[in-house]
């Protein structure tokens, strides 16, 4: 038993001598702009966020947004400079009641980030042809006082011919509050992610349906539950910008998930500029 002991002792030793230390420099790698715009000729704001990557193995801790940058957005011949909003960090902001141009259909216009340590990014996207017209939409369920209850909408469109059309679809609930005596009110985003992402690749022509759960309370006004439904005709840069998110957020976490990167359309940084046209239907139940 002893003779076991020593020579375990023994073995033990030979390991932890055998250690071997190696020092590794490792690569710095660059920090990268990131810019997210979405422009369309139904907005009454240009917002640009500019933001920047940090190293993984970045020793101090800075802010990711980047402030003072300078923001063009051009049409060909004309350019706009979008100032930064003071009371959000990393948005630039323009008003179209004093932009030098407007978004048009068709048009491609052109995006310019410059930051303040010489780093540049740009990017192009072209507004597509027409607004998609919403053919339905119904909501089923019953209001029940105090409390929310549960609806299930459909919306129902058809798609344009002759054109490649990607689309969004959103639906929110219009929620009204007594606050100080007057009635305040909100819209409150339900998410299903069913479809909420659609194309019309081999379906030229064709029709297209949407469903969702949604909550919603009676209005003050009239005891009433009023839905909002958006849909966005989207350019090809949007569409590919927010499935290859969304999968890569399902992925987030899974080990057995194969990585998957999010697609960008920004030269010389990331991000996407992108734009769409929108359709909006408000429904009472």
């Amino acid at each position: 038993m002893k003779n076991q002991i020593f020579i375990g002792l023994i073995a033990t030793c030979l390991l932890a001598s055998c250690e071997l230390i190696v020092e590794v420099d490792i690569p710095k790698v660059p920090s990268k702009l990131v810019v997210t715009s979405f422009i369309s000729p139904q907005d009454t704001n240009w917002q640009v966020y500019v933001g920047q990557t940090k190293p993984i193995f970045e020793k101090t801790i800075t802010s990711e947004y980047v402030k003072d940058a300078t923001v063009q957005l051009s049409n060909g011949s004309q350019t706009a400079v979008i100032p930064a909003n003071p009371s959000e960090y990393g948005y630039y902001e323009l008003n179209i009641k004093q932009a030098p141009f407007l978004i048009e259909t068709g048009k491609t216009y052109f995006l310019t980030v410059s930051a303040p340590d010489g780093r540049q990014v740009k990017a192009q996207c072209t507004i597509p042809i027409s607004a998609t017209n919403i053919s339905s939409v119904e909501v089923v369920g019953e209001n029940s006082f105090g409390t929310y209850s549960p609806f299930t909408g459909t919306m129902k469109w058809s798609d344009n011919p002759n054109e490649t059309n990607f689309y969004r679809c959103f639906a929110y609930t219009k929620n009204t509050f007594m606050i100080g005596g007057n009635i305040v009110e909100s819209y409150q985003q339900n998410y299903d992610y069913n479809n909420l992402f659609q194309r019309d690749a081999n379906k030229q022509g064709g029709n297209f349906i949407w469903e969702i759960d949604m909550q919603a309370s009676e209005g003050y006004a009239d005891n009433k539950s009023r839905f909002l439904f958006i849909l966005l005709n989207t350019d090809e840069n949007y569409y590919k910008y927010m499935t290859t998110r969304e999968s890569a957020s399902n992925n987030e976490g899974n080990p057995f998930a194969e990585p998957s990167a999010v697609f960008s359309n920004v030269e010389g940084g990331l991000g996407v500029f992108a734009g769409y046209q929108q359709t909006r239907l408000e429904v009472i139940k």
